[in-house]
């Protein structure tokens, strides 16, 4: 989710909420054996005041299934918003909550060590949910690449990745290694269509 205006300012600096993020590879693993294929999602929020300084690890989860996949059937991803607290849960079982303290997220991201200029100074003795105290909307996106969701050491197995992060050429070099990855798409099975992003339902409430 991010938010319908910047009011904070760019990006983190206005938020953003992760309800669920997934890697579609079928055996992916970081450098230390661990699973971040389909297997494995993470939920998270995205707040701080310049991109170099996203405390995304101060809220972000990870949650692996053991014996199946996310993508073996449909699950159900929740966030539950209100002005205290943030929570996401999966298949009705919360997985994380963000419930800041009096210092907001300012506080909870150890934010004050860093001499930067508080984006959310104005709001304090207000909300303590700033950046999360606006109107955000719903995204659905499939992304392909990038240089921060797939690290270089991290192999999809048994390949190493098709892409280095700091090539001139990584668009080129993905395309170029297609005999690697296009089969993993099982194109010839339902047109590819097993591969897709599926989405069953969305549903929301205001609770208040």
């Amino acid at each position: 989710m991010l938010p319908k205006w910047s009011s904070y300012g760019r990006w983190p600096a206005s938020g953003e909420m992760d309800i669920v993020e997934a890697r579609g590879n079928m055996n992916y693993k970081d450098s230390n054996g661990v699973t971040k294929a389909v297997d494995s999602i993470q939920s998270s929020l995205h707040f701080g005041p310049s991109p170099q300084h996203d405390k995304t690890a101060k809220a972000t989860v990870e949650k692996i299934l053991t014996s199946s996949t996310f993508a073996d059937n449909f699950h159900k991803f929740s966030i539950e918003w209100d002005d205290k607290h943030i929570s996401f849960s999966v298949d009705g079982v919360e997985i994380l909550k963000s419930e800041p303290s009096q210092g907001g997220f300012w506080e909870m991201g150890e934010l004050n060590s860093t001499g930067l200029t508080n984006p959310w100074h104005a709001n304090v003795g207000g909300s303590t949910m700033t950046p999360f105290d606006q109107e955000f909307y719903l995204v659905l996106d499939v992304a392909v690449g990038g240089t921060t969701f797939f690290s270089d050491p991290w192999m999809n197995m048994p390949y190493p990745k098709p892409w280095r992060d700091a090539s001139d050429f990584a668009v080129r070099d993905f395309w170029q290694a297609r005999h690697l990855w296009h089969p993993t798409w099982s194109p010839q099975i339902n047109n590819g269509e097993n591969a897709a992003l599926q989405i069953n339902y969305i549903k929301v409430w205001k609770m208040k």
